[in-house]
């Protein structure tokens, strides 16, 4: 009698920590697949053409952009620095420069940089947290020169200012000339190499 008394309680411990060990592996949360590469790049171009839509109702069907997708912040998540070329964004200083932060399945901007050219690149270097960014400029009737961005906190600066110092380490994220997609138009050539202003001298 002891011995079913004894084998019945075994029984009930056995149960007890069996639910206990599924409950708690039910709570652990799971782990949420990656988004891909052709996830990010399909939201970037949605969320840029209602965004830069915004700015200007009718853009030209010459815009177009390069993008880089680049962990700035260190949080284990891409954030893009995107491109944009075409006669309604650039002029005689370069073109317009996006850095976009994820938000959701969209985008959020994280600065806006005027009269900026290729190539650009990701600096070593942070500030705020946020790694450095570096774009080509130029002041009228002045050769281009490399200049530096840096996150204040909440954002990159709208006119880059602060030349890149000397062998200053980083890497070229957007080439030049890159390559670039149509944002607009329909083209049987989706996309294309592009030298843009302000040609380096």
């Amino acid at each position: 009698m002891m011995r079913t008394v004894d084998q019945l309680v075994i029984a009930r411990v056995l149960l007890i920590c069996g639910t206990l060990i599924l409950s708690v592996n039910e709570s652990k949360p799971q782990s949420q697949p990656a988004a891909s590469s052709s996830d990010s790049e399909s939201s970037l171009k949605t969320f840029l053409r209602g965004y830069l839509r915004e700015k200007i109702p009718s853009p030209g069907d010459d815009t177009r952009y390069a993008s880089a997708f680049v962990d700035l912040d260190g949080d284990g998540k891409s954030e893009a620095i995107v491109f944009v070329l075409g006669s309604d964004w650039c002029g005689t200083a370069g073109c317009n420069t996006y850095v976009l932060g994820p938000h959701g399945t969209s985008w959020r901007v994280v600065g806006r940089i005027l009269g900026s050219s290729d190539p650009i690149r990701v600096l070593n270097a942070r500030s705020n947290g946020w790694r450095n960014i570096s774009v080509w400029t130029r002041n009228p009737g002045s050769p281009s020169y490399e200049v530096e961005l840096r996150f204040n906190g909440k954002r990159y600066p709208l006119s880059p200012k602060i030349p890149v110092g000397q062998d200053e380490p980083g890497e070229v994220v957007i080439s030049s000339p890159p390559t670039t997609t149509f944002l607009y138009q329909k083209r049987s050539s989706a996309t294309r190499q592009t030298t843009t202003p302000p040609p380096k001298q």
